[in-house]
């Protein structure tokens, strides 16, 4: 509701009354006054020093466009900052399904039925964590831009951490890259066969090795557990420091293929199944 006054309103107790009575049953009080208005009445009618503007003579019309554009930002401002519950699961839901889809877009390219799972479970996980987290980001921050930026990082990087949380608690067996370009990076088994070699086509790329060939070698998943085979290479396939044909891999165990070493390791309980069916 807009006030419009000038000098002589100053002093009149029935405005001061009615407009308190207005702020009382929830109106937004804008007050807009001309020639010599006494601010300090304006500030009293409004109830809000910003909601005060001032208009020059034959100018009015202005002065309500800003008092229309004042009242908009504070009103979104407001809606912003009512944080409700039905909301927040709303949002946590919807990037949820965000989540669920980033997550599984992976595994799907990959052809890997578990890839495609711990995806999914952890993109769920990610955008319904951070979509719950989103709104309340927005109201801490209050440049919009900004607020909606570090909100869509945090989304995004939740859904990135809790695949790789997933990831790293459902694993079966890993090589972890010990020598080489890799050196340090981790690589799950999730086909069966795993191959690895040169080409841009192996499940495990290793480049920048001509030792390396194309197709090198296959991590096979049998009953017994992980068998490693050389594809019929010239420099071979290493294990432990043998060259081999097909080996069975236990955990501690050291692959070489070129100049690319790898530490084998897999969960206690394959493990534990393995040692029973031998």
């Amino acid at each position: 509701m807009l006030l419009f006054t000038d000098g002589l309103t100053s002093g009149q107790p029935y405005a001061l009354e009615k407009a308190a009575a207005l702020r009382m049953d929830g109106a937004d009080l804008f007050a807009i006054g001309t020639g010599e208005a006494d601010k300090a009445f304006l500030e009293r009618m409004a109830g809000d020093p910003e909601r005060v503007l001032f208009a020059a003579t034959g100018d009015v019309a202005k002065a309500f466009r800003d008092a229309e554009e004042l009242l908009f930002r504070k009103s979104a401002k407001g809606t912003a900052s009512r944080l409700t519950l039905g909301g927040v699961l709303n949002r946590a839901g919807a990037w949820a399904i965000v989540g669920l889809v980033l997550g599984i877009a992976q595994g799907l390219a990959m052809r890997s039925g578990k890839k495609v799972f711990h995806g999914l479970l952890g993109g769920l996980l990610g955008g319904l964590i951070g979509g719950a987290l989103f709104d309340p980001i927005v109201m801490l921050v209050e440049a919009e831009w900004l607020s909606q930026l570090l909100g869509l990082c945090v989304l995004g990087l939740l859904i990135g951490v809790l695949i790789g949380i997933t990831e790293r608690l459902l694993r079966d067996a890993w090589l972890h890259v010990t020598a080489g370009p890799l050196a340090g990076k981790q690589f799950v088994i999730y086909r069966n066969p795993t191959v690895f070699g040169s080409s841009p086509k192996a499940d495990v790329y290793l480049f920048k090795d001509l030792r390396v060939e194309p197709r090198h070698a296959a991590l096979h998943t049998t009953a017994q557990g992980y068998v490693l085979e050389d594809l019929g290479t010239r420099a071979g396939s290493w294990v432990n420091g043998k060259r081999v044909t097909k080996q069975r891999l236990r955990p501690g165990d050291t692959v070489q293929m070129g100049g690319y070493v790898f530490a084998y390791a897999e969960k206690e309980k394959r493990r534990v199944a393995a040692s029973a069916r031998t």
